[in-house]
């Protein structure tokens, strides 16, 4: 994100800092509602042997729904469920859905004020976004212990690691790129080990970090007008 800051406006880099934004993670903590992912999988009749993937936004078109719905389509997989959830208006992404013959293999939900279960509900997170300056979704889900599929379009893939607690794809329109992560994202063994480590990174969207980063800043910058 400071490359592409960079990239528009003149600007020193030392005096441009990203500090990330935080999430509360004691209200993602899987083990509070460890019901919650089996409600929403029943309320929508997803089979429990099924992979879900959640595509969850409010900008259907801007965070990468068409790729994605192309992307499931390529990956062929009768065994996979794309769950959309959003306020967004969903019927273009229905026709699309419908022509590329996914009518039973997506589940748009509508929009909610609780994404919990339904990141509870799912295998792995799809946000190809084509821009994002940060991107909550995919830091949410990582204190699910959800792995995310992101494009390096967000700014939050920044602080995520390829093939460690996420899978980053460079173009967020590239369908083949983007089917063939996502079918290494079902993979037991990678999906696997990228939840196991999710969990053991929830603390980089901590706010302990949020407010430490914040305090280095405003310490160093006292600093530098204290020398000068």
């Amino acid at each position: 994100m400071s490359k592409h800051l960079q990239s528009i406006v003149q600007i020193d880099p030392d005096n441009l800092v990203v500090i990330p934004n935080a999430i509360d993670l004691k209200r993602y903590d899987r083990t509070l509602r460890p019901d919650a992912g089996t409600e929403v999988r029943r309320r929508f009749d997803i089979a429990p042997e099924q992979q879900v993937g959640l595509f969850l936004a409010q900008d259907f078109a801007r965070k990468g729904l068409k790729a994605s719905l192309h992307a499931v389509a390529q990956l062929r997989d009768p065994a996979f469920t794309l769950l959309v959830v959003g306020p967004d208006n969903p019927a273009p992404f229905q026709r699309l859905a419908n022509r590329l013959g996914l009518s039973r293999r997506v589940v748009f939900a509508g929009p909610t004020d609780d994404p919990y279960p339904f990141y509870a509900a799912a295998n792995v997170v799809l946000f190809p976004s084509l821009f994002d300056p940060f991107g909550l979704v995919p830091a949410e889900a990582l204190a699910m212990g959800v792995p995310s599929i992101v494009s390096r379009c967000c700014g939050v893939s920044e602080l995520l690691t390829q093939d460690h607690n996420a899978l980053i794809i460079e173009d967020p329109e590239d369908v083949p790129a983007l089917t063939a992560t996502l079918r290494r994202a079902l993979e037991h063994a990678t999906q696997t080990r990228l939840a196991k480590n999710c969990l053991l990174t929830r603390s980089l969207f901590s706010y302990d970090a949020h407010l430490d980063a914040m305090l280095r800043l405003y310490e160093s910058r006292s600093a530098i007008a204290k020398s000068s």
